[in-house]
């Protein structure tokens, strides 16, 4: 397992939308849509395409500004997470009730399927030798999570509260993995991160 962090802006290039979330090791990483694909899947006029630019455009230079900042890695976040957060606020108000759903649901869907192609479950079970046992539970564990994240009603939260909500659920699996590990296993894992 590499000891990379890939810290990139959280808020909208020229043209696309990204967010950025914590996976199990510690490492941010960047979920980028291409603002057309957002329009086009919300239904947005002109109008609001036109407000949504430069709402996009005004968040991405606050987040460039803490990127090029000297912060420690949690600061850094959480500063992201807040211009992320004010970001939001600002899309409420240009969209309606049925676009801002489909909004979320569009936003969530693809940070599923993100964390998809990078499936550090398979690193666990191949870096930490596993007995097929463990295997067996590993993988409840991980469907089990999958599962609990891709629900309707969690998909439909708004990026916030969905983050919330997988970071929750992702605690919960991780914590259950533990349980099935040895000592030895606990810090091949910790030593890895």
């Amino acid at each position: 397992m590499k000891k990379i962090i890939i810290l990139s802006s959280l808020i909208l290039g020229l043209s696309v939308l990204s967010f950025s979330y914590e996976d199990y090791y510690e490492k941010v990483y960047t979920v980028s849509v291409s603002k057309e694909s957002v329009y086009k899947e919300i239904g947005a006029t002109e109008k609001q395409k036109k407000k949504l630019d430069r709402i996009f455009k005004r968040y991405q230079k606050k987040a460039e500004k803490i990127e090029n900042r000297l912060l420690k890695f949690e600061n850094k976040k959480t500063e992201l997470g807040k211009v992320e957060a004010e970001r939001y606020e600002d899309i409420v108000k240009v969209l309606s009730n049925t676009q801002l759903e489909t909004f979320n649901s569009f936003i969530n869907r693809n940070k599923a399927a993100f964390e998809d192609k990078n499936d550090k479950i398979k690193n666990l079970i191949d870096n930490l030798n596993l007995t097929n046992e463990q295997k067996s539970e590993v993988l409840r564990y991980e469907r089990n999570f999958q599962r609990e994240i891709r629900k309707p009603e969690i998909v439909a939260l708004t990026p916030e509260e969905y983050i919330a909500e997988y970071e929750k659920a992702k605690s919960l699996r991780n914590e259950k993995m533990k349980t099935i590990l040895s000592v030895e296993q606990i810090e091949m894992l910790e030593n890895n991160n």
